[in-house]
C-alpha cells in the first residue's frame, strides 16, 4: 500500500491487528473496501468508504473512493496490476485528506 511510501517517516503505518501499534497515535485510518469487481481483458473496480481521525482533537474526515482501472488483457499478471493500481488511487485520496491535518 503506498500510505507508507508517500508519506514517508513522518507516519507510523500499521494495520490494526499489529502489536507494534504505538498507543499514541495523531491519526486513525479506518478504511472499508464495499465493492471489488474484476473484468478480465476489461477492467478492475474498488468502491470503498474510509475515514481519517485526528486523535488530539477527535475530527473526523469521511471519504469514498470509486476507483477504476483498466486491464490490458486477461492474464492473471494484468489483474494484479490494475488492482494495485486502484488501490494506489485509494491510498491517494486518503493522503489528500492526511496532508492537510497538522503534523
Amino acid at each position: 500500500f503506498s500510505l507508507t511510501r508517500s508519506l514517508g517517516k513522518t507516519y507510523w503505518i500499521s494495520d490494526s491487528g499489529s502489536d507494534a501499534t504505538p498507543k499514541n497515535v495523531d491519526l486513525r485510518i479506518k478504511l472499508d473496501i464495499n465493492q471489488f469487481d474484476q473484468i478480465p481483458s476489461s477492467n478492475v473496480s474498488i468502491a470503498s468508504t474510509w475515514s481519517v481521525e485526528q486523535v488530539s482533537t477527535k475530527k473526523i474526515v469521511l471519504g469514498r473512493s470509486n476507483c477504476q482501472k483498466a486491464v490490458k488483457d486477461e492474464s492473471v499478471g494484468q489483474l494484479l496490476i490494475a488492482d494495485a493500481d486502484a488501490l494506489e488511487c485509494i491510498a491517494l485520496d486518503i493522503i489528500t485528506v492526511i496532508r492537510k491535518f497538522p503534523p
